[in-house]
């Protein structure tokens, strides 16, 4: 009875904001953000969020103190902590490791007859998407295979046709896609850095005595962050996101 004599006070008391409620998303800017129930510190904290975390805005009517949506809960907030997000346009997505990015157009190609792999094992401080990039000597490079990759996870490219290929990368959190003038662009809102490897993998079948050994290949990739710096131990160039989405 308690619990549903609550539930009815807040209801009564955020109701009449809830009218004309906007869609907007914003994002916690502060290392921890109490959300009251009402307009102000004086009033009850009711849990808190931290730096990037997102809320819906539901009321803006007073400009100190905005009504916000997190989750199923509602509360007030200082909206001085709080900016627009920029990508609210962008889909959000949720990929399981070993996933191709649905919005991207490439088709991919195997070699069944080729027992080979790409390991890309990833450690515990981002997310990653890497293209497996086919030097193409004739024209412009192009992808062959994508793959998203969880943090604390691994996955295996198998059956990669022959040839000279190159990795990209994109490491980060919050992932997201879109359509723009018919083409997939994928980033990550949070952390976001985009590479280019620098080493050749050659899939090519290596001739031996009575026959030939197959190649295969071992990433491993992770973002060290010491005081605030952050450091990759894969040999890398630093690339644009335009880079990585062509």
């Amino acid at each position: 009875m308690e619990i549903r004599i609550l539930t009815l006070i807040v209801m009564l008391f955020f109701g009449p904001l809830l009218m004309g409620q906007s869609t907007k998303v914003y994002i916690v800017k502060a290392d921890e953000l109490n959300v009251r129930s009402g307009p102000g510190g004086q009033y009850e904290k009711l849990f808190s969020l931290v730096e990037g975390q997102e809320v819906e805005l539901i009321n803006n009517e007073n400009t100190s103190w905005w009504l916000i949506k997190f989750q199923n809960s509602l509360g007030y907030v200082s909206s001085k902590f709080l900016i627009e997000d920029p990508f609210s346009t962008w889909e959000k997505k949720h990929y399981p490791s070993g996933s191709a990015p649905e919005c991207e157009n490439i088709i991919p190609k195997y070699d069944p007859s080729l027992k080979n792999y790409l390991k890309i094992n990833v450690g515990s401080n981002t997310d990653v998407v890497v293209k497996l990039m086919k030097k193409n000597l004739m024209g412009e490079d192009y992808c062959i295979r994508i793959a998203y990759v969880r943090s604390n996870e691994s996955y295996k490219m198998e059956n990669i046709p022959e040839g000279l290929y190159y990795v990209k990368i994109a490491y980060g959190s919050d992932y997201r896609q879109k359509i723009e003038n018919e083409q997939c662009k994928v980033r990550f809102v949070r952390n976001a850095e985009y590479e280019k490897g620098e080493e050749e993998l050659s899939f090519y079948k290596i001739p031996v005595t009575g026959g030939y050994d197959i190649p295969s290949f071992q990433l491993d990739l992770d973002i060290i962050i010491i005081e605030g710096r952050r450091f990759n131990e894969f040999t890398s160039d630093t690339i644009s996101e335009e880079e990585f989405n062509k």
